[in-house]
């Protein structure tokens, strides 16, 4: 009995290593998932609620839902989405199909989401060749599409250029800003805080946000250090007219604030009218 012991509590601590990179593993897909940032093309009526519900059990919260075309390409800018979600109409994929016109209208670098009711084979390959990146259904496994959504945003996070507003652009693998093609004098430090705030337009980030950021990417500061980052940051974006991009919160941290994609005068109005229009959302869709 005594020799069989060991056995039993290496059992038991195998156990509990496999039990804990389970829950790695369901974290990280979280957190990933959080960096989701997508706009509902709506132009299926009779799937919205089963479809909003669908997306919220998977983790995935959309920024605006709109149900025309034309709407769609301002509110990815608006709020500066990586991906839309597509719900499309029934029918065959066909010449006039809506994702085909989407793609064309995000461009290559954009994710593509696409909801469907069932699961079916063959349409799920004709949207893919259409231009679709994933394609999701409802009676689908969670655990997998929770998977295959993180893996999407993952690739949209590592993708190479990403336009951060009308004239500024963020090369991520080269760690390197642009504004109007000329190239911001950048440390990695600065340029990881940049892309962090304009990542979370009209956001309050506080300074633990940023440390626990930086600390992913293995620089290690104290919270009390990112005022001088801010500051450091503030001076280069003041010689490029730039400097009033970000706001500094009282007692809570900095926003980054793009006038383009929010004009400072209506900045309120939106907000409060987006806070409850996800409010309805969540109340007739719970």
């Amino acid at each position: 009995m005594i020799l069989a012991l060991p056995h039993v509590v290496w059992g038991a601590r195998k156990l509990w290593v496999l039990w804990g990179l389970s829950t790695l593993s369901v974290q990280s897909i979280g957190q990933t998932l959080n960096q989701f940032r997508a706009v509902l093309l709506d132009l299926d009526a009779d799937l919205t609620r089963d479809g909003l519900r669908h997306l919220y059990a998977l983790g995935v919260e959309p920024l605006r839902i709109v149900d025309d075309l034309s709407q769609c390409q301002a509110h990815v800018r608006r709020f500066s989405a990586n991906a839309v979600v597509l719900v499309p109409p029934s029918g065959p994929v066909d010449a006039h199909h809506p994702v085909l016109a989407v793609r064309a209208l995000i461009g290559p670098d954009l994710g593509l989401c696409i909801v469907l009711r069932e699961n079916l084979a063959e349409r799920e390959e004709e949207l893919l060749a259409g231009g679709g990146d994933i394609v999701l259904s409802l009676d689908g496994e969670a655990a997998r599409q929770r998977a295959r959504l993180a893996a999407l945003t993952r690739r949209l996070q590592e993708s190479v250029v990403t336009p951060a507003s009308e004239d500024l652009y963020l090369d991520s693998r080269a760690r390197q800003a642009f504004l109007e093609g000329r190239p911001l004098p950048l440390t990695d430090r600065l340029f990881w805080v940049l892309e962090f705030m304009v990542k979370h337009p009209a956001q309050v980030l506080t300074p633990e946000d940023f440390c626990a950021m930086l600390a992913a990417k293995g620089v290690h500061i104290q919270a009390l250090s990112t005022p001088n980052l801010i500051h450091r940051l503030r001076r280069i974006l003041e010689k490029y007219g730039m400097g009033d991009r970000i706001h500094s919160v009282h007692k809570r941290g900095y926003r980054w604030d793009d006038p383009d994609a929010f004009p400072s005068s209506q900045r309120s109005k939106a907000d409060k009218f987006f806070t409850v229009n996800m409010d309805w959302h969540r109340g007739n869709f719970s």
